[in-house]
């Protein structure tokens, strides 16, 4: 009896010693070791969540693509199956293009309140949009033809785009806002003729606008060149993400101006009467966006004289429409066409840095003066 129960004891013991081995885990030898001794098992645990950190990221990145690819609610998929696949395309690009990566909260804030700029800009009416029929492959164009996104994966050259609309008369004005990352050889907004052929730049990294030497192109570059026929002349300071651009193109005196966050750069280029311009846009950038906020035109009215005189006889940190007695009804009609030349331009951001994609260094805004062609001075913000 009492070799028996040794026995029974012995192969207790095994099993206990067996199910300890296994609780253990072993190095990259092979070897059995105790956790609570050195340092190498905290960098294998470390390992180990590392792994799953990257494994849940991954799972909620394909949670988040397959919630862009999902349909909208109530919707008959067989009847409009063509409008729910390119609904389906606009969103994904948003998606891709609008993702945040950072846990910043300041960022999250930043997408939230862009989300609600979208909205409110779509309540807006544009009298011309991006054109789909003319733009580079590597154009795409989402949101009601108001956005660009340019190089979807990685680029080989630049891409542009054109606008609906031919300007060869009256007074036009747009906004476009730096949606994405600036960075690369160069991102522009600018003017264009149907001359330009942008199949020409497709495997070339250039500054596209104004790089033509017959002058059937010019834009502003975000380094703050301005270009024009193959030349290339310090216009502005540098800007970035977020920044919202104006051009202003007077087809009764043939001038050029930009704006930048709702403040006046001054005029780039004159001599522009005797063609008919369109809105364009290019970046060499992987992944890089710009979107239409705003865009007006009317003609060359006295109406219009008024106000550029009125603008510049109110300083320009004062609203025009709020300095002066306006009956409600001109008033407002003012502040939905004429809002951009009528209000504050002081820029609300000139004193705060303004960061670019990784390899771009931080581009401060504090004020040089350049001089422009009509003899304006121009500050760098």
């Amino acid at each position: 009896m009492a070799d028996k129960k040794t026995d029974r004891d012995t192969t207790k013991c095994q099993k206990v010693e067996s199910q300890t081995e296994v609780s253990f885990s072993r190095n990259r030898d092979g070897q059995q070791r105790n956790p609570g001794l050195g340092h190498e098992e905290e960098d294998d645990d470390l390992e180990c969540s590392a792994a799953t950190s990257t494994a849940r990221r991954g799972r909620m990145e394909r949670r988040r693509l397959e919630r862009c690819h999902r349909p909208s609610p109530g919707r008959d998929s067989n009847s409009d199956s063509d409008e729910n696949e390119g609904e389906m395309s606009r969103r994904s690009l948003r998606c891709y293009f609008t993702a945040k990566t950072s846990h910043n909260p300041e960022e999250n804030e930043a997408t939230t309140s862009d989300l609600a700029a979208i909205e409110d800009e779509a309540k807006r009416s544009f009298d011309w949009v991006w054109d789909r029929e003319s733009k580079s492959t590597a154009s795409h164009v989402t949101l009601d033809e108001r956005e660009v996104n340019f190089h979807l994966e990685y680029s080989c050259g630049t891409a542009a785009c054109r606008g609906t609309m031919e300007m060869g008369e009256g007074q036009h004005y747009w906004e476009i806002k730096m949606v994405s990352s600036v960075y690369g050889t160069d991102m522009m907004v600018g003017i264009g003729t149907k001359e330009i052929n942008f199949n020409d730049y497709s495997q070339t990294f250039c500054s596209l606008l104004g790089n033509d030497n017959n002058g059937e192109s010019c834009g502003l570059s975000y380094t703050g060149a301005f270009h024009f026929a193959g030349s290339t002349n310090v216009f502005c300071g540098k800007f970035g993400q977020t920044d919202v651009i104006g051009v202003h193109l007077d087809m009764w005196k043939g001038t050029l101006s930009f704006y930048k966050n709702g403040q006046r750069l001054g005029t780039a280029k004159n001599g522009l009467v005797g063609k008919s311009w369109y809105p364009m846009v290019c970046s060499t950038a992987a992944r890089s966006s710009m979107r239409l906020v705003q865009a007006v035109s009317y003609p060359s009215s006295l109406q219009f004289m008024c106000c550029t005189v009125l603008r510049k006889n109110i300083p320009v940190e004062k609203n025009v429409l709020t300095a002066l007695p306006f009956p409600p009804g001109l008033k407002n009609y003012l502040n939905d066409r004429l809002s951009w030349l009528l209000g504050s331009q002081v820029d609300p951001t000139s004193n705060i840095p303004c960061y670019n994609k990784g390899t771009q260094t931080l581009l401060t805004i504090k004020g040089k003066l350049y001089s422009t062609e009509d003899g304006e001075k121009s500050k760098e913000v």
